[in-house]
């Protein structure tokens, strides 16, 4: 059962570009670990598509499968069935192709932030050079300038989460994943960094979907939300966020992000069928 309050169903304009990243019938299952088990079944039919600029929240319980839909996305883990189409070719390998940021920085303790930034163009062939050259070109937009030169141990967690996604982003692709890149940060760090991640994506054209737990951090980023639930994953509603841009902290006070926050947590508790 779908439960979205009429009010928010099909509430902005529709888009008229063809989808970037189409995700058809997906399910995710895993053998048993021990004889007489039974399978672990993840992902159930699984149904969204994504268009260019276009930014996507999935939120959902523990255990819900989010991350799992992440990996599968960007070719990390193949479907039990159905199929995650790419300009419309299911057969094109999405590993490599797609940018994805995990929740940890992951950042090579050894390398400086223009070193772990240019890892993309290095494993793409570029010239070490040219690499620099188009990593620094790209860390002035990221506010990195003026740590280049230095390890991650010498960066804030905010810092460090800014190198993260500058790499992810080089070299750049057209689908940017993100599974909880602010969940370990304090509240005003998150809350700066939310601010400063929609400047910098509202300037690309990157097809951007985020799992996240945080109801709030959804609305203010997103363009639409999907509310991903049961055991194994489906989606269980979807939600279009006809909230004007720049959005910031101050909006989640009006009563239509109040109303839309209180939809969502009611999707959430609602009874699975």
């Amino acid at each position: 059962m779908t439960v979205r309050p009429r009010a928010w169903r099909e509430s902005m304009t529709p888009w008229t570009s063809p989808p970037l990243l189409d995700v058809r019938g997906l399910a995710k299952s895993y053998p048993p670990r021990r004889r007489g088990e039974a399978p672990l079944h993840v992902l159930e039919n699984v149904n969204f598509s994504v268009r260019e600029g276009e930014f996507i929240a999935v939120i959902g319980p523990s255990g819900s499968g989010k991350s799992t839909l992440l990996n599968v996305i960007a070719g990390l883990e193949s479907p039990s069935a159905g199929a995650v189409a790419i300009e419309g070719d299911p057969q094109l390998e999405r590993l490599g192709r797609i940018a994805y940021m995990h929740q940890q920085d992951l950042l090579l303790p050894w390398r400086t932030v223009l070193e772990n930034g240019r890892i993309g163009l290095e494993l793409q062939g570029e010239a070490k050079q040219e690499a620099n050259r188009k990593t620094a070109a790209l860390a002035e937009r990221f506010g990195l300038t003026d740590v280049l030169d230095q390890r991650p141990w010498q960066l804030s967690g905010g810092m460090r989460q800014r190198a993260a996604l500058l790499r992810a982003t080089l070299p750049e692709r057209r689908v940017l994943l993100l599974d909880e890149p602010f969940g370990a940060l304090d509240a005003i760090t998150r809350s700066a960094l939310q601010a400063w991640l929609t400047s910098v994506l509202d300037r690309q054209k990157t097809a951007v979907i985020l799992v996240t737990h945080d109801v709030e951090e959804a609305i203010l980023l997103s363009d639409r939300v999907l509310v991903l639930r049961g055991q194994p994953g489906a989606i269980a509603a979807q939600f279009h966020v006809p909230l004007p841009r720049p959005r910031s902290q101050a909006a989640a006070a009006d009563p239509p992000f109040i109303a839309l926050k209180s939809a969502l947590i009611h999707s959430l508790q609602a009874p699975w069928q």
